[in-house]
């Protein structure tokens, strides 16, 4: 598997670029991609989710069977993400795949309860 410098796979690069012909090249040729790039491991799927790129993040799971759940380094799941960029992303991720949250999204929720007393 090629790796470029910084951690990133070809299929990473796609992501980023929210270039689905490419991955889909890439998930036909065999490339992994549920691999973590190495600085945080975020997946295609979290760096889709970051971005905002919806459609992108839909074929990722819908069509090429991307995990849901898969953690970075600090334990978010694109899920998790997606709550920051996009709270309509997060509700799609739940819808299609099952989604989790994370415990620091438990945590957060606690947090505005306890605000609100």
């Amino acid at each position: 598997m090629f790796v470029f410098v910084a951690g990133l796979t070809p299929a990473h690069s796609a992501a980023l670029s929210n270039n689905t012909q490419v991955l889909r090249c890439l998930h036909w040729l065999g490339s992994d991609l549920s691999r973590p790039e190495l600085k945080g491991g975020r997946t295609v799927l979290h760096l889709a989710t970051e971005r905002g790129y919806g459609q992108l993040v839909q074929v990722l799971v819908q069509e090429l069977g991307c995990e849901v759940n898969a953690r970075t380094y600090a334990g978010l799941t694109p899920t998790d993400l997606a709550l920051h960029k996009s709270p309509s992303l997060a509700r799609e991720l739940v819808a299609l795949g099952g989604a989790a949250l994370s415990s620091l999204r438990e945590a957060a929720d606690s947090d505005s309860e306890e605000e609100e007393l």
